[in-house]
């Protein structure tokens, strides 16, 4: 799915993995997040226009 993010939380583990003290490929994604979804797959449980938050 892709979803257009309207929040975005920093958090110790995001901190650590840019100042390279856990290894972890950059671009870091991020944890935690929330906004609108504007395109799922087929058989997805949202659909566009839904709102979602991950952690």
């Amino acid at each position: 799915m892709l979803v257009r993010t309207r929040a975005i939380g920093v958090n110790y583990r995001d901190v650590y993995v840019r100042r390279g003290e856990y290894p972890a490929e950059l671009p870091v994604p991020g944890l935690e997040g929330a906004g609108e979804v504007v395109a799922a797959g087929e058989g997805a449980e949202v659909a566009v226009g839904d709102r979602v938050a991950w952690a």
